[in-house]
């Protein structure tokens, strides 16, 4: 299934590609505070410096500075080539390319299906869900994921086995949860019939070509089940970032109202519609889509692949509606966003903490170098090695690494963070070997202000810092 694109396409891409233009300014002022891009960022600059990296020598909490896998590898060749061309600009570019990326292939599944009209107020509608949006405009590896995933569902539409082995292949090198193009490629076997095999199979086919060729091959596969376990697992307290805390009722029926709607009516059609042409295609969509959402309870990242899968389910199902009644229900749907969106664009306390992490980084003197700093939680860690890379730390990405990798270590920094350590110094200069620490927990900061053995580095002596400022900095007194 296909179309012939017109002027008329053109003329919707460009609407879609302003309105995602229109999100990436709406979230100027909150997406710096995401810490993960300081990451990428110290990545691409690695890659720019030395080449594809097999350590890390500053991660010394969770062992990559004896051995790293890259579980964004392909992710990481593109924002090393954004790096090329204007370092932290460029890095950021590069995701919003692959933002529009994801818009494209979006309007691409629609438009197989629904008029140029219907299918931009479609991917309007569900695109603009704002816990949709906000994860478009940030510089994480997700969106080549989304991207690649898309990409896989329009090779199963078209029953094209070159675009799905093409899909396969691109998710294996940029991504590490293998088990999503893998859930959608079993459901297209079982429901979608013997047309689909081809597809399905070339798709499975670039999924393991993509695994084996990655240079950080097998190493990906045990990540691969460390993520899947960890998404698995349920989450409490500081030992889960919180993208894995499950979407609770009252979020379905608020930040996601528009797409879970639209999943609903997709359902309905697709019993409706069954039994007619296409239609086990339209249920492998729809099928899809509600694997993710039942997802959803258990960790909010699958809504990421929920709501693009619900976009391209919906446009399947849908043109069976009289266009003016489409038209007109997607626009509404459009409009119930739009004060989503406006509320979900405020810069948050927790939003401001994060940003000045860097302020608490830049604090760390220049006799740091080489040194080893504690941070009690993982952004800290990527804002260091952004910033300063001269300085070895405990962990980056997800407070559940360390605990995997060394509990005893995870279960020190807790008793430090909820401030119930008994020898802080000890905790610090022994457990960790670290002569500083940067923490914003109010419990272990209390702790450190009152030890001797520690002198405070940010803010200096006075009034305190106000809600929101970052977190403190400490270095160990010597005796």
């Amino acid at each position: 299934m296909s179309f012939r694109p017109s002027r008329v396409d053109v003329l919707a891409l460009a609407v879609l590609l302003l309105g995602l233009g229109g999100g990436l300014w709406l979230y100027a002022g909150r997406s710096p505070a995401d810490p993960d891009r300081h990451f990428h960022f110290a990545l691409a600059r690695t890659w720019a410096e030395a080449g594809m990296p097999k350590t890390l020598p500053q991660v010394e909490g969770i062992g990559w500075n004896v051995a790293f896998v890259d579980k964004e590898f392909l992710f990481h060749v593109v924002t090393w080539l954004g790096w090329l061309v204007g370092e932290r600009a460029g890095v950021i570019a590069s995701s919003a390319v692959l933002a529009a990326l994801i818009i494209w292939l979006l309007y691409v599944l629609a438009r197989q299906f629904l008029g140029a009209r219907e299918s931009v107020l479609a991917v309007l509608a569900g695109a603009s869900c704002p816990m949709f949006l906000y994860r478009l405009v940030l510089v994480r590896p997700h969106l080549l994921a989304i991207a690649a995933t898309l990409l896989l569902l329009v090779g199963l539409t078209r029953t094209s086995w070159k675009v799905t082995f093409a899909a396969g292949l691109l998710f294996a090198l940029g991504y590490h949860a293998l088990y999503i193009p893998a859930a959608v490629l079993g459901l297209a076997f079982v429901l979608q019939g013997r047309s689909a095999w081809r597809a399905v199979g070339a798709g499975v086919g670039g999924l393991v070509l993509g695994t084996v060729i990655n240079p950080y091959f097998p190493g990906t596969l045990e990540t691969t089940w460390m993520t899947l376990t960890i998404a698995a697992s349920k989450p409490s307290g500081n030992t889960f970032g919180g993208e894995l805390f499950p979407i609770q009722l009252h979020e379905f029926l608020g930040s996601y109202r528009v797409p879970v709607v639209m999943f609903v009516v997709s359902a309905v059609l697709a019993v409706l519609s069954r039994g007619t042409s296409g239609s086990r295609l339209r249920f492998m969509l729809v099928a899809t889509a509600g694997l993710f959402w039942v997802l959803c309870l258990r960790s909010a990242r699958a809504s990421e692949y929920a709501i693009p899968l619900t976009i391209a389910a919906f446009a399947s199902v849908s043109n069976s509606l009289p266009p003016m009644v489409l038209s007109l229900g997607v626009a509404v749907g459009l409009a119930l966003n739009v004060p989503l969106l406006r509320d979900s664009a405020q810069v948050t306390q927790l939003d401001r903490y994060t940003m000045h992490i860097a302020d608490a980084v830049d604090a760390l003197p220049k006799e740091a170098a080489g040194k080893k700093v504690l941070n009690c939680t993982f952004p800290e860690g990527e804002v260091l090695l952004d910033r300063r890379p001269d300085v070895r730390f405990v962990d980056v990405l997800d407070p559940t690494f360390l605990e995997r990798f060394d509990k005893d270590r995870h279960q020190a920094r807790l008793l430090l963070i909820n401030g119930e350590a008994r020898d802080v110094r000890d905790i610090v200069t022994v457990t960790f070997g670290a002569q500083y620490v940067i923490c914003g927990y109010p419990q272990a900061k209390r702790l450190l202000d009152d030890n001797p053995d520690f002198v405070r580095l940010r803010p200096p002596p006075g009034p305190p810092l106000p809600p929101g400022s970052g977190p403190s900095v400490y270095e160990v007194r010597r005796r």
